[in-house]
């Protein structure tokens, strides 16, 4: 028999709404409003998802549930919608991240089409684009202008957190950051997958 999936919970502001492409994620996730009885709410079983608006941005009891759940070692994602409607980008948003709650892994990266629209991802693992243009996925290797770019960000991933192991992640080492497309629905194939090597606790 094959072990249960991760089931994740997501956590959000309670003005934010949900993208439609959440709907997508495997497991039929919780989705729960930040308030003052959240704490009560998180389960250790759950993967702890906090779904940022790039529009809202992260507020400080955003912050104060999250910094409670990496005390206890929970499994954390931080996933940031709204790409295509903010001035913030999804980088922009986990260096706020990194700043207010812990230095977040990010294995992707957003892609943008000419017009600067978030088209798909760049996986840092496998220096491979995954575009999702006019929602049908192409993947393709980076090319050298690409992997120039990438560079940093690349051996940041691979060797500040990858190096760490494959439990990492599972033990509550370290949280992921994942972008979420509405017009282009990149990471929710990506966050499946995730979901899908997680074991539960």
């Amino acid at each position: 028999m094959n072990a249960p999936k991760a089931r994740l919970h997501i956590w959000r502001h309670d003005d934010t709404k949900p993208t439609p492409s959440l709907s997508l994620i495997a497991n039929n996730p919780s989705c729960t409003a930040i308030n003052d009885v959240s704490r009560d709410l998180l389960n250790p079983d759950e993967i702890f998802a906090l779904l940022v608006d790039a529009n809202s941005g992260i507020s400080n009891s955003m912050i104060e549930l999250w910094n409670y759940a990496a005390e206890r070692q929970y499994r954390r994602i931080v996933l940031v919608q709204g790409l295509e409607s903010s001035e913030s980008d999804f980088d922009g948003i986990i260096l706020i991240a990194n700043r207010t709650m812990e230095k977040i892994a990010t294995p992707f990266l957003v892609i943008h089409d000419e017009k600067g629209s978030p088209v798909g991802m760049v996986d840092l693992e496998k220096a491979e684009v995954r575009n999702y243009q006019n929602n049908n996925l192409m993947l393709a290797p980076c090319d050298e202008l690409l992997l120039d770019l990438i560079s940093e960000f690349r051996k940041e991933y691979l060797e500040d957190f990858l190096l760490l192991g494959e439990r990492a992640f599972v033990d509550g080492l370290y949280a992921i950051g994942i972008p979420l497309g509405s017009k282009n629905p990149f990471g929710v194939t990506e966050l499946n997958s995730i979901l899908a090597a997680l074991p539960m606790h």
